[in-house]
C-alpha cells in the first residue's frame, strides 16, 4: 500500500545515516514544527521498523510512529501508530480526562480518514497519563 512504500522510500534514502536499536530494529526522528494560534514549538517524531509487540495480537514486524505534544489547553498527549500491511493500531494517551473525552469523540474522523488512505484501522485505544510527581 502507499503508506509502506512512503515508509519504505524514507528507509532507502536514509539508510545509510540510521544506527539499529539495542532491539535490533531502525529508528528515524524528525523534528516537526507546529504553530498553535501564538504558540509554536517542535515535535519530536519517532518512526521505527522492526519486531515489536501489539497487544491485540502479539510479535509482529512493522513500523511504529510515536509522538508527544504538551500544550497548555489540552496537557500532554502520546500518540503511538502502529502499521502492519493495511491495519493501523493507535494507542492515544491523555494527562487530562476532557482531552480524552474529546479526542474520543472525534474518533469516527481518524477512522474515515484512514480509510481515504487505504488503511483500516484495527485497533484504537486510549488511556490516562500519570501524571510525573516530583
Amino acid at each position: 500500500n502507499r503508506t509502506e512504500q512512503a515508509l519504505t522510500q524514507i528507509s532507502t534514502n536514509q539508510g545509510r545515516t540510521l544506527h539499529e536499536t539495542q532491539q535490533g530494529s531502525l529508528r528515524w526522528l524528525f523534528e516537526l514544527p507546529v504553530n498553535f494560534g501564538s504558540y509554536s514549538t517542535s515535535i519530536p517524531l519517532f518512526i521505527s521498523h522492526g519486531r515489536a509487540n501489539i497487544e491485540e495480537i502479539g510479535e509482529l514486524n512493522l513500523w511504529k510512529a510515536s509522538f508527544t505534544v504538551d500544550l497548555p489547553r489540552t496537557g500532554k498527549i502520546e500518540v503511538e501508530i502502529s502499521i502492519h500491511k493495511d491495519s493501523v493500531y493507535v494507542v492515544i494517551g491523555c494527562e487530562q480526562g476532557a482531552t480524552r473525552t474529546e479526542l474520543e469523540r472525534h474518533a469516527p474522523v481518524l477512522m474515515k480518514n484512514l480509510g481515504l488512505n487505504d488503511l483500516q484501522l484495527a485497533s484504537l485505544r486510549f488511556q490516562a497519563l500519570r501524571t510525573e510527581e516530583n
